[in-house]
């Protein structure tokens, strides 16, 4: 399941990249509401790249998953990114409009899974 957030970019962060191979970047994100929250996401792995397309103050759509991890006896929640469009108003329509140039597309084989 995934979750969508709307809002303007205050900041995003530098890739980290761990030991492990493991990397991982951070974008904040203000919602705009009646009570506005400041949001990180974490975008990890190919994930990462994505960002470098945005910068601070763009009105964003930001597609999430939630995840749920337990380390040393606490529990942790994070935001994790999986993708990110530029925020367009069209009338009374908004829609996420994709920064992405010459996607390509994978055709599904037999033996992928359909998620």
């Amino acid at each position: 399941m995934h979750y969508v957030l709307e809002g303007v970019i205050l900041e995003i962060g530098e890739t980290e990249k761990f030991a492990s191979g493991f990397k991982k970047r951070e974008v904040i994100v203000k919602t705009d509401s009646e009570y506005p929250q400041d949001i990180k996401i974490d975008f990890v792995q190919e994930n990462c790249e994505k960002l470098d397309l945005f910068m601070d103050g763009e009105l964003v759509i930001v597609a999430f998953t939630i995840v749920g991890n337990l380390y040393q006896g606490k529990y942790y929640t994070n935001l994790r990114g999986i993708a990110i469009g530029e925020k367009v108003v069209e009338g009374e329509k908004t829609k996420a409009k994709s920064k992405v140039k010459n996607v390509t597309k994978v055709e599904k084989s037999d033996g992928d899974l359909d998620f």
